[in-house]
């Protein structure tokens, strides 16, 4: 972190921006999926109902309405649960779009195969210096 942190550092910003920003998220992956909103809302309530979860304050199934005002950056009174925001990213096929505002919000990047492997590499690479390092020590001594 910057020695002197921006207002965009601050826990209290946010906080106050992460619902807008999922949000924000959602609406984009549903508008970039192939599948209508329609689909994934079929989708989202069959992993429910074989999760044994709802994901509205009733028993019933989740509506396109419903739906439509989680996707609504403007309609705040109208938030995903943890449950739905984990519904709605299987519903995507893993879009893992939908989750990253909630990890930076945190502070956490989301890393995929890809990163993990030049992550190892490098890492590999780092010890392979070292222990030519060594290498050329000990035939230094001899």
């Amino acid at each position: 972190m910057s020695p002197n942190p921006s207002l965009f550092d601050s826990p209290a910003f946010r906080l106050a921006t992460v619902s807008h920003q999922i949000k924000c998220a959602l609406n984009k992956a549903v508008f970039e999926s192939k599948l209508s909103r329609e689909e994934i809302l079929i989708r989202v309530n069959n992993l429910a109902s074989e999760a044994g979860v709802s994901l509205t304050k009733g028993n019933g199934a989740l509506s396109l309405d419903t739906f439509s005002k989680w996707l609504n950056p403007n309609a705040s009174d109208y938030k995903p649960s943890t449950e739905a925001l984990m519904a709605i990213y299987y519903a995507l096929d893993k879009n893992i779009a939908i989750v990253e505002p909630l990890s930076k919000a945190f502070g956490i990047e989301i890393v995929g195969p890809k990163d993990i492997y030049y992550r190892d590499l490098g890492k590999i690479q780092c010890e392979m210096k070292e222990l030519r390092k060594k290498q050329r020590a000990i035939e230094a001594s001899k």
